[in-house]
């Protein structure tokens, strides 16, 4: 009998060692470090418009390596054109254009470091299409704050040279708000219109108008 009593303390207290379980270690969250991605500055020129055939629809990608400080470093035909003369203009174009190189931010630091990287650049265009004034530049990117905010629109720039050489008055309007896509669209418009290529067929004291569609896809 005493013997019983004597090992039913021990048997109890092995169960509850056993059963007995700690709570999980939850690890700290870390903060991460994100990429912005390069994009195109505004006034890009195109290949000439001798060289570029609108009379039917046609496309091109490609794809740039770019530079800490910007400087495209060459460019690759992704998706050809189907005509060798105007995939080669579209590098020479390309290759004379400037970004705004991708950086890396770290949370660690709060630093922001330009980065190397690559910019997929693609441009199409309708049949019949007249490269004129602004449509002679590639076209923008979304400013990276309107991005974010997935805001969309469709921004009239009007534009017209004035009597003085070589001056534009410009103006847009739009049924959104959204500040930025709006002046972005005037800075892109101006900014071609800065090119002495952009100037030649457009005459003097005429409107001409430039629709720009931010959108999502």
């Amino acid at each position: 009998m005493r013997k019983l009593l004597f090992h039913v303390p021990i048997i109890l207290l092995f169960g509850c060692t056993q059963s007995f379980k700690y709570p999980p270690i939850e690890k700290p969250q870390q903060p991460t470090s994100y990429i912005q991605a390069a994009s195109i500055e505004p006034g890009c020129l195109l290949p000439s418009p001798e060289i570029m055939n609108a009379s039917t629809a046609d496309s091109i990608t490609l794809e740039i390596k770019i530079s800490t400080d910007g400087t495209p470093l060459n460019a690759t035909v992704t998706e050809s054109s189907n005509n060798i003369a105007l995939d080669k203009a579209f590098q020479t174009a390309a290759m004379a254009c400037h970004f705004k190189p991708a950086t890396s931010f770290s949370p660690y630091t709060s630093t922001t470091t330009p980065i190397e990287s690559n910019y997929v650049l693609t441009q199409n265009w309708p049949a019949g299409h007249i490269f004129l004034g602004p449509f002679r530049c590639f076209r923008p990117d979304y400013p990276s704050r309107a991005l974010r905010h997935r805001q969309q629109a469709k921004v009239y720039v009007y534009f017209r040279r004035t009597l003085h050489e070589n001056t534009f008055e410009t103006r847009a309007e739009s049924a959104t708000e959204h500040k930025e896509l709006i002046q972005a669209s005037l800075t892109t418009v101006e900014r071609c219109l800065a090119h002495k290529e952009t100037q030649n067929d457009l005459l003097a004291d005429a409107w001409y108008v430039a629709p720009i569609i931010w959108l999502i896809e």
